[in-house]
């Protein structure tokens, strides 16, 4: 099966798993810090192993490429001596590779589930939708129908004296 590259950017979709496992963000962070590193390490090592140039993963991750290389070539050395990284690797490389078979490669009657499954939900948050709305327009129009006297409240009443405001009007409308 082929890969459309306009649905599925790999680039992308191992900053998203970074960015969720180890919180960085490998194009952004400007941090030496060993996490932020680290998740650089591990992001321009997978795009290695899958093919990417260094200058690719360089531009991907706006870092120069001596920089990728240098990550690369280091990786296997750090990787044996840190053990956090190792878990961090592991971690992020089972869930890349698996979450691309997951996504890309359903059979026809698993497609056919998904879709009833999607069209059941959009009914319900259609539906859901329309009540809301409902519930909005509600709000609005008593708003509008309360607003010059909720004007005049709000003007006329001082800081500190909105219990006894409340009580002369209560007791106004147990008058009427």
């Amino acid at each position: 099966m082929e890969i459309d590259a306009t649905v599925f950017n790999p680039t992308q979709h191992l900053r998203d798993i970074i960015r969720i496992v180890l919180g960085v963000d490998v194009r952004n962070a400007k941090s030496r810090h060993r996490h932020v590193v680290n998740a650089r390490m591990i992001y321009a090592h997978i795009l290695h192993k899958g093919g990417w140039g260094y200058s690719s993963i360089g531009r991907a991750m706006v870092k120069h490429h001596a920089t990728i290389i240098h990550y690369v070539k280091n990786f296997d050395n750090y990787l044996m001596s840190d053990p956090e990284l190792r878990r961090s690797y592991t971690e992020i490389k089972n869930s890349f590779d698996g979450d691309i078979t997951d996504q890309l490669y359903l059979s026809e009657d698993e497609l056919k589930k998904e879709l009833i499954l999607l069209r059941k939900e959009n009914k319900s948050l259609s539906l859901h939708i329309t009540n809301l709305e409902e519930e909005l327009r509600s709000v609005v129009y008593n708003n509008k129908r309360l607003k010059d006297i909720y004007k005049i409240v709000e003007q006329r009443t001082n800081i500190g004296t909105e219990e006894e405001v409340k009580w002369a009007i209560n007791r106004m409308y147990n008058g009427l």
